[in-house]
């Protein structure tokens, strides 16, 4: 425990240039990183662009952009009216049911049918439809509208986006 504290003594010193590195050892040459966080928002008042603040500090990679798009899209669509969908047995290519043209809306707006037209006949495009929803949540791309596609397909919105938010979390 001595080590641990001792060591974050020592790089926190190191930082902030209490402790100059190279009387620690010749070898060393650390340079002083700039204190961002309060050089940047310093330079975009100067500039007046502070409203630049939060895309300066938000993190760059795509899978945060990502998630970034995907929350709004789901914040949006949270205010649908997104009722549990009940089936008596899986569901697959030519079989009809009243079901069929809920679970084909909702995967249109999940993004995973191209367009919606309604119809309670499952046909080719609502099989493709339900593969490309079964792979992007890791289940069996049967072609089927099972229990475990199903129970994936009622989530409300504002459930996933709740999951958008924590992985959001995980990238700053």
């Amino acid at each position: 425990m001595a080590i641990t504290k001792g060591l974050i003594d020592l790089s926190y010193s190191l930082y902030y240039g209490k402790i100059k590195s190279a009387l620690l050892y010749k070898g060393w040459n650390l340079p002083r990183k700039p204190d961002m966080v309060v050089s940047k928002p310093a330079e975009l008042i100067r500039k007046n662009k502070l409203e630049d603040l939060i895309e300066e500090f938000s993190p760059k990679d795509e899978e945060y952009q990502f998630l970034v798009q995907e929350g709004k899209y789901l914040k949006e669509i949270s205010t649908i009216d997104w009722k549990p969908i009940r089936l008596k047995s899986p569901l697959s290519l030519g079989d009809k049911s009243p079901c069929i043209d809920e679970i084909r809306f909702r995967l249109f707006l999940l993004g995973d049918l191209e367009y919606y037209e309604p119809s309670e006949v499952f046909d080719k495009q609502l099989l493709e439809g339900v593969k490309n929803f079964q792979k992007r949540h890791r289940l069996p791309e049967k072609g089927l509208i099972d229990s475990k596609t199903l129970k994936e397909l009622n989530i409300f919105p504002a459930e996933r986006l709740k999951s958008i938010y924590m992985n959001l979390e995980k990238h700053r």
